[in-house]
């Protein structure tokens, strides 16, 4: 069975804080408004996230979230 929207966004969640990054509502709502949301897509989306908020050394915000799906 394919998670919930709500399972995704706790799995979402979850992964990026076991990477020490933390994302609001805000951002998440945004992702979940313009990104595909099955589930391989978001994994490689927090990956993206947790490598371009290193390399620029800033939060996840909805502008660092636009940059990568656009």
């Amino acid at each position: 069975k394919d998670p919930s929207e709500e399972e995704k966004i706790a799995l979402i969640t979850f992964e990026l804080n076991q990477r020490g990054l933390k994302i609001g509502k805000r951002e998440l709502n945004y992702i979940f408004n313009y990104h595909s949301r099955d589930l391989d897509s978001l994994l490689k989306l927090a990956n993206q996230l947790d490598k371009v908020s290193l390399e620029k050394k800033k939060s996840i915000t909805t502008n660092l979230i636009k940059e990568l799906i656009q």
